[in-house]
């Protein structure tokens, strides 16, 4: 016994050597804060130091900013020697400095990290949206036409149905076309996109798209933001102190940043197609001003080192409206070489014929860009070829491209399984050079294209058009030739602000002379922005007067015009809204070219309510409002404006998150509570539900009284209620969507 004690005391009597095992026995503590880069980061305490290094424990070293330190599996006192930096003690300060070598502290990115990829997005309301564009045209001879086109999109299963169509009448003939119809599914996770229904192929510059009945599965970028997809250089460096950058893109400001001492990344900035020049001027706490910058040159159609992209898509050819037939397989890659090549490949095939392409697109340094693309084709006609070669060069204040595409016999391309034979291409040639100098008034552009078929025809045209502008007046000119009618076209005109309104005034020549008068604005007519224009146009063929207004409310997007000329009067008008039928019964709300959110505020009526701009649509009496074109995959917010609910009613936020899928529909609930009591009066088969009857919702449980009277004490809007019967029969009724004042009894129907 007497062994053992002996043994634990010795151990106790070790354990603090053990544990401080890193720091050595003449080390002598300082009461001292800890600055880094200029801030004070570890506030004054005791710090165990020696020469020209301190000791701190694991948790203090971890808890200093800016720093990536290789403390994995260490524990105790460290000290900084071990984690190699330098430290120097401040008398006058009593503290200790600590300085750090760039390729510990961690790199800052001045442009803010990128948005995070979204992997979830709010469930789909039940029902319907409609978007309806609605058209007529009549005249004074009697004949008319009217269109009703639709847009119908539902909510089926984890993705979005469209289908879309127009019924068209005429006074002979009344006709459908059906447009398409897709299922749309986005797999957020993995940023791939699956479409089942009416899908389209890739374009290349070597084929154009084609519509298929099947499906297509595409890496979508759209889904991907967490991606970088244009090559944009690094810009970075170091930071002595902590100083202040300015970041300039083209000469213009586009923020400024705080930097604190160490290294840093510009990251990804605003930059436009063409040739770019990128400047970030550091300037420390003393006024040293350093400047780095890059010159570059940018095209969305090259990828960046590693990143790639794909397209397949199978089904049958489409003919015309309601007819399908010659399976097809269509298929395009491309990979970012490196940030200056990207090359591709294509392969379309319905079994029989086949075309493979491959692509390359390159980035000259900042001499603009070339891009090359070849493919071939097999058919029981023979082989055929197809090349295509393009410059392109971007710069602020000129642009100019040039391309030729040559096409050879028996070319093949999946898009001539639904086309009538005919004349084919055989060469294009296309040129254009734009001037428009940074701080001028004027700007030019000179376009020329030679286009050849395969019969022998040839179409040569040449165009130059001008702009001189002057405060708010605006001159333009133009000419042109077509080399194959010998036809030249000369126009001039004139256009002069007014402020709500503008006149303009031109002439064209082409070959025939035309005079057009031309007058728009816009007023505001009892409370309603209406947009106007007024024009007038002599012709050889006679005089041409046309009035046209459109407006937009709440609902509708509405716009008519009277023309008259040579052969009569004629009236059109347009329409375009939506609507919503589903839960909430219908409502009505302007056309949604995307996303929609429908909100419902339970049992509020008249409640106004607002996406990103004002409060511009109100919910309808079961407390549904729609939301048209909100921003899709994209966190965003509707606040409804809580003074329109009545103060009885519990409410817990004026403002809900939500994130809508593309092209579908996003349900966002708030919950209200009321605050008030309800007297309720329960019936079943005509008669009061009797006495000491059980009346129970989700949040209370309530005895029923004389005549089937009962309160409840936190009632909700449409809420369920369970009627338990003294002899053990029940039944169910709901409370109405709008509940009224304390002071009114409301008769509920109990159902058995």
């Amino acid at each position: 016994m007497k062994y053992r004690a002996m043994a634990l005391a010795l151990a106790l009597a070790c354990l603090p050597i053990y544990a401080n095992a890193n720091e050595p026995q003449d080390t002598r503590e300082i009461l001292a804060t800890v600055i880094l880069s200029g801030r004070e980061v570890l506030p004054a305490r005791l710090i165990k130091a020696m020469n020209a290094s301190i000791y701190l424990s694991v948790e203090d070293w971890r808890s200093l900013p800016n720093l990536t330190l290789a403390l994995t599996g260490k524990t105790g006192l460290i000290s900084s020697d071990d984690l190699g930096l330098s430290v120097s003690f401040d008398e006058a300060e009593q503290a200790f400095k600590i300085t750090a070598p760039a390729s510990l502290m961690t790199r800052q990115n001045l442009s803010g990290a990128r948005a995070s990829r979204v992997t979830e997005v709010d469930a789909q309301p039940k029902g319907v949206l409609l978007n309806y564009d609605i058209a007529t045209r009549t005249n004074d001879s009697g004949s008319y036409a009217v269109s009703g086109a639709h847009d119908a999109r539902v909510g089926v299963g984890p993705g979005t149905l469209i289908t879309t169509g127009q019924l068209n009448t005429t006074k002979k003939l009344t006709d459908y076309r059906r447009g398409i119809s897709t299922w749309n599914i986005d797999n957020l996770k993995r940023g791939v996109a699956v479409q089942v229904g009416d899908v389209f192929t890739p374009r290349s510059a070597m084929t154009s798209t084609v519509n298929l009945a099947g499906v297509r599965v595409v890496s979508d970028r759209m889904l991907r933001r967490d991606q970088e997809f244009t090559p944009v250089p690094l810009i970075g460096g170091v930071a002595d102190t902590r100083s202040a950058a300015e970041i300039f893109v083209n000469n213009d400001k586009m923020g400024s940043r705080n930097v604190a001492a160490g290294p840093w990344d510009l990251g990804r900035v605003p930059v436009s197609p063409g040739s770019n020049d990128v400047r970030v001027v550091i300037r420390d706490e003393f006024g040293r001003e350093e400047v780095v910058s890059q010159r570059f040159y940018m095209t969305n159609s090259n990828l960046p080192k590693g990143q790639r992209e794909w397209d397949i898509a199978a089904g049958l050819v489409r003919v015309d409206s309601d007819t399908y037939k010659t399976p097809a397989v269509t298929a395009k890659i491309e990979q970012g070489i490196n940030n200056y090549w990207t090359a591709g490949a294509t392969l379309q095939t319905d079994g029989t014929n086949t075309n493979v392409g491959l692509s390359n697109r390159i980035i000259l340094g900042t001499a603009g860009a070339v891009a090359v693309e070849a493919a071939t084709s097999n058919t029981a006609k023979g082989d055929g070829t197809a090349l295509s070669v393009s410059y392109e060069y971007r710069a602020r204040n000129w642009a100019a491209q040039v391309g030729h595409t040559r096409y050879s016999d028996n070319y093949w391309q999946l898009s001539q399984a639904n086309m009538a034979a005919g004349s084919t291409l055989s060469t294009t040639t296309t040129g254009s050079l734009s001037l428009n100098p940074l701080g001028k008034p004027w700007s030019l552009s000179l376009a020329a294209a030679r286009i050849d078929y395969d019969t022998g025809a040839s179409r040569q045209r040449v165009d130059l058009a001008g702009r001189y502008r002057s405060n708010r007046s605006e001159l333009g000119f133009g000419v042109g030739r077509d080399f194959e009618t010998k036809e030249d076209a000369v126009y001039v005109s004139f256009r002069h602000n007014f402020g709500n309104a503008s006149a303009s005034i031109s002439a064209r020549q082409s070959p025939d002379l035309t005079v057009r008068a031309n007058a728009q604005g816009q007023a505001d007519i009892a409370n309603q922005r209406v947009r106007w224009s007024a024009s007038l146009e002599e012709r050889d063929s006679g005089t041409r007067s046309q009035v046209e207004a459109s407006t937009s409310t709440r609902r509708l997007d509405v716009r008519g015009s009277i023309t008259d000329d040579e052969r009569g009067t004629e009236i059109r008008t347009r329409t375009r809204g939506s609507l919503w039928i589903g839960e909430g019964g219908v409502t009505a709300q302007r056309y949604s070219t995307g996303s929609f959110a429908v909100v419902e505020i339970p049992g509020q009526q008249g409640v106004p309510v607002a996406g990103s701009g004002g409060f511009n649509v109100k919910t309808n009496s079961r407390g549904i409002a729609v939301l048209p074109n909100v921003r899709p995959l994209a966190q965003s917010r509707v606040t409804i404006d809580t003074t329109s609910i009545p103060f009885e009613v519990g409410i817990e936020t004026n403002a809900m998150p939500y994130t809508a899928r593309r092209n579908g529909g996003a349900k966002v609930k708030f919950d209200v509570a009321s605050m008030s009591m309800v007297e309720i009066q329960l019936s079943a088969n005509g008669e009061p539900v009797p006495s000491s009857a059980v009346a129970i919702t989700n949040n209370e449980r309530v005895i029923v009284g004389h005549e089937g009277i009962a309160v409840l004490m936190t009632p909700m809007p449409g809420q369920n209620i369970s009627v338990e019967f003294p002899d053990g029969g029940t039944c169910k009724a709901q409370l109405p969507a709008l509940l009224p004042e304390v002071q009114n009894r409301i008769e509920v129907i109990c159902l058995k």
